[in-house]
Order: structure tokens, then C-alpha cells, then sequence
């Protein structure tokens, strides 16, 4: 298969050190030469640098001072590669995903095909049930003021679209195109977490583009995305959440 977009894999790590280390693992076995595999870490405390470069030789390891949150880690690895400006294209990955072999080919061959999809995303299933779809792409619902995730909790019996045109993909596994990024600029850094990506999608979208996620792509995900078991993170999904409608409600 023709590898012509050189892409920046950028995985945002904070305290999953052997979650990190199986996400590697399966990113190394990506059946895609043309990468650079990029972690960021949010100041670890659990060894996870140490554990990653001891393992891993060929990685390029970017240390954040402090926890800048998803949004922040994965800001700090898109100014690197973007400065680099070899890249065609950047590759979001949470620490907590296994990968299909085949997962970043299906993505960059769509969107090399398709100029107009500035964003393409993975099916995501669950990493306890295997066969059951976390969510392929979802879509903003403006008068619930909610998210509806397509495909939640089914399971996958190869009927699924090749693609679904959606409002926003989870960065957990978001291919980015690198132009796009340098037009509509990074991720919101004031959401920390949550709401990060279905913002910047959002915004993305309205810069003219089409965001698409892809069935052919799959990943699996250790957490759901509506995983919400502490006050932390329920503070700052429902404060995003409550700033995303506020800042954006008049558009519609």
C-alpha cells in the first residue's frame, strides 16, 4: 500500500505506565513505515518515562513540566511535530489503546483520497468486550445540549458503513491533517479534559472541512468515554460541556 503522507503518532501519557508500554508495543506493529512515534508525558509519577526510554531506543520523549491535561499534552507533542514541518499528517492516540495492524493505513489512505476530510477516525471498541463498539465517531446534539456516540454498544457483526460523517472522533484515535491543524490553530487548552476534542472538531468543521470516521479502522480502548469516576473528572466534563454550548449555541 503507497505510504505517502509522513505522520507524527503522538500519544499523551499521564500515570499509565504499562498501559503506555501496550500501546507502544502495538504502535510499533502498525503496518505503517512512514512515522515518527512521539510520547508526551504530563509529569509522571509512576516511572512511565523511565519505563518507555529503557525499553524503547527510538522514540522521541517529550516531558512536561506539569499535568497540562489531554489538550495540553497533546498540544505540546503537535507544536514539536508541526515545527518540524515534515509532517503531513498527526496522529492522536490515547495511552490506553491497542491498535489493529492496518488501523493508520485505513485513515491515511482515506483522507489522501479525500482532500475535503480533514479528520479521520477510528472505530473504537471496548478493550473488555472486544466485539462491542465503544462508539465510531458521534454527534452533537444542540438541543439536549448533549454528545450522541454512533453505534454505542453494539456489536460489530461487519454491517457497519465504511464511513460515517460525524461532528467530531475521540482523540483517543484522531488522524489530523498537519495544514488544517496550522489554519484552525491546537486544541482549546482551557478544557484540560473532556470536550477538548469535540470542540476542536467542532471548530474544524467550521473551517469548512469534514470529519469521518472509518469502520476498516479499528482500535480498542481500556476506559469509555463516558468513564466518569471522581469528582475531578466530573467537574471538568460537565464545566466543558457547559462552555462549549455557551460559546457556540448562536451558531446554530
Amino acid at each position: 500500500m503507497p505510504q505517502t503522507g509522513k505522520v507524527a503518532v503522538i500519544i499523551c501519557n499521564w500515570n499509565k505506565k504499562e498501559d503506555l508500554l501496550k500501546c507502544i508495543d502495538s504502535a510499533k506493529k502498525l503496518h505503517y513505515s512512514y512515522y515518527d512515534l512521539i510520547v508526551v508525558d504530563n509529569a509522571s509519577s509512576d516511572g512511565s518515562v523511565h519505563a518507555i526510554k529503557a525499553k524503547f531506543s527510538d522514540l522521541i520523549v517529550l516531558e512536561n513540566e506539569t499535568n497540562k491535561g489531554g489538550s495540553g499534552g497533546f498540544n505540546t507533542g503537535m507544536r514539536y511535530a508541526l515545527k518540524k514541518n515534515v509532517y503531513q499528517y498527526l496522529y492522536l492516540l490515547d495511552n490506553d489503546i491497542i491498535l489493529a495492524e492496518n488501523a493508520l493505513c485505513k485513515l491515511t489512505t482515506y483522507l489522501e483520497a479525500n482532500p475535503q476530510v480533514a479528520i479521520g477516525g477510528s472505530t473504537i471498541y471496548s478493550m473488555d468486550r472486544p466485539t462491542e463498539i465503544q462508539e465510531m465517531g458521534a454527534s452533537i446534539n444542540w438541543d439536549s445540549f448533549s454528545i450522541k456516540p454512533n453505534y454505542k454498544g453494539l456489536t460489530d457483526n461487519s454491517n457497519l458503513p465504511e464511513t460515517v460523517e460525524c461532528d467530531y472522533v475521540p482523540a483517543c484515535s484522531m488522524l489530523v491533517r498537519a495544514d488544517v491543524i496550522q489554519e484552525v490553530g491546537l486544541m482549546d487548552e482551557g478544557n484540560f479534559i473532556y470536550w477538548d476534542d469535540i470542540e476542536w472538531g467542532y471548530r474544524i468543521k467550521k473551517a469548512g472541512y469534514k470529519v469521518v470516521a472509518l469502520s476498516a479502522s479499528k482500535v480498542w480502548h481500556k476506559m469509555g468515554a463516558a468513564a466518569k469516576v471522581n469528582t475531578f473528572g466530573t467537574y471538568y466534563f460537565w464545566r466543558n460541556r457547559v462552555h462549549f454550548f455557551v460559546k457556540y449555541y448562536d451558531d446554530q
